[in-house]
């Protein structure tokens, strides 16, 4: 038997929902992954570990943390540890601990990578 129209309508407003529900629920998850990614910062943070607690796939996990936060997870980290790096070099902190304190195994990668967006290294940034 063929569904009336308003039966078809009722059932898409249940749907849309239920999607909402869960896109809620999933939206929620990848939030806490953003409080999660800022705490752990100095750390090495891979996007299996992530998806791992949000109990999703990397691809489901990647698309959702970009929805919500228009960045990729990997692009998300790289800006909180450059936003980091800038907080502590405006205050004379020294740049090997600036490097440490944003995860990077030594002050060469952490100056490629400041320098790469910023377009001045992390001792000029210091010293303007």
């Amino acid at each position: 038997m063929l569904a009336s129209k308003s039966e078809c309508l009722k059932y898409a407003d249940i749907q849309s929902d239920v999607s909402l529900a869960i896109w809620k629920n999933e939206a929620d998850r990848v939030l806490t992954h953003n409080k999660h990614l800022h705490t752990h910062i100095d750390q090495d943070i891979r996007l299996e570990q992530l998806a791992d607690v949000a109990c999703l796939s990397t691809y489901h996990f990647s698309h959702m943390f970009k929805q919500s936060t228009g960045l990729s997870p990997y692009q998300f980290l790289l800006r909180q540890r450059m936003t980091l790096a800038t907080t502590e070099l405006r205050h004379a902190t020294p740049i090997t601990l600036v490097a440490e304190h944003c995860g990077y195994s030594n002050a060469s990668r952490f100056a490629r990578a400041f320098k790469g967006a910023f377009g001045v290294t992390p001792k000029a940034y210091q010293q303007a």
